[in-house]
């Protein structure tokens, strides 16, 4: 695939960058619009699923970026490479490291009428003050980070490994 493949309901500006290798998809009943100035990287995918994803004007997504569902990246805000997002917001000029997962944190399903389920801890790095070089355990604390859990890719695959050492492509 050299070039930018496009499905659906997919409305692009005139004046939008997209570098090769680009996927842009919208479901049936979904819709996928780009505004004016905004400029995707190499090997990325965004896929409208179950609404409207909408990416602000002059919005940066680095190379190898996945964002899924629906939802809105605000005008000027910077996404950095291999970062995923699921159903996400980004408020316009925010700032998303490199690797970074957010977004909703699971899928909903519906639970029998006498289950109880915890609700997830939010990790006890969000809840503590910023040390005065501005990083927690080498997660950057950002306006984001108050208000959505991001974790690194780094992070996820130490996880993964760490949980699963036998699978596959580890």
């Amino acid at each position: 695939m050299n070039q930018v493949q496009m499905s659906g309901d997919v409305v692009v500006d005139g004046d939008v960058a997209i570098a090769t290798n680009v996927l842009l998809l919208a479901d049936p009943g979904s819709r996928l619009v780009i505004g004016a100035g905004v400029s995707i990287g190499t090997g990325s995918i965004i896929h409208a699923h179950h609404g409207t994803l909408a990416i602000g004007e002059g919005a940066t997504l680095a190379s190898e970026v996945l964002v899924v569902g629906k939802g809105r990246i605000g005008s000027r805000a910077n996404i950095g490479p291999k970062t995923t997002i699921f159903n996400g917001n980004v408020e316009p000029g925010q700032v998303i490291p490199a690797g970074s997962l957010l977004g909703e944190l699971g899928r909903q399903s519906a639970a029998s009428p006498d289950a109880t389920v915890a609700p997830p801890e939010e990790p006890a790095r969000f809840n503590e003050p910023a040390p005065p070089n501005g990083l927690v355990s080498g997660y950057s604390t950002t306006s984001l980070a108050q208000t959505s859990v991001v974790f690194g890719r780094d992070h996820i695959e130490r996880m993964l490994n760490k949980l699963l050492p036998h699978r596959p492509g580890s």
